[in-house]
């Protein structure tokens, strides 16, 4: 069976690298199990691997993020499905998989829509159910409750 995994962990190798081993195992299974696996990591923070001369000058955008990131936060993860749906319906049509794996993320919706649309049987990763997690751990961040339980 050929299997299409998607995670949007943004700090794999830093606060989430229990997560990141977690899932490089499962993966590592199944690849045992004679399955082929083509994994795509969507939101690795590339900045957080040392990359510059560490020097760091704040820009306009970091001063408008620092005062409006509480506000905005939710809206902006929502609106990165967007140009997900299209790079990962484009991943889909190229590797034409029999299943898709998701890791779960609060606002990530596009994997199971475009799943729906392409009837391609979908899991979902889950370590716990991250609105848990967003309204008990992330609560700098204004969230609505209800959609975050609906996504």
């Amino acid at each position: 069976m050929k299997i299409v995994y998607f995670n949007y962990m943004w700090d794999l190798w830093g606060v989430s690298l229990g997560s990141t081993i977690k899932a490089i195992e499962l993966l590592k299974a199944l690849e045992k199990h004679g399955h082929e696996i083509k994994s795509y990591w969507r939101r690795d923070d590339i900045e957080r691997k040392g990359g510059g001369n560490g020097v760091y000058k704040p820009t306009f955008r970091d001063f408008l993020k620092k005062h409006l990131d509480r506000y905005l936060h939710e809206p902006n993860q929502l609106l990165k499905n967007i140009p997900s749906i299209k790079e990962e319906s484009a991943i889909l049509e190229k590797e034409k998989p029999d299943l898709v794996i998701s890791r779960m993320d609060s606002y990530v919706y596009s994997p199971v829509s475009l799943s729906k649309k392409t009837n391609i049987p979908f899991i979902i990763e889950v370590d716990s159910p991250s609105s848990y997690e967003k309204i008990v751990f992330q609560d700098y961040y204004r969230s609505t409750r209800k959609l975050l339980y609906w996504l």
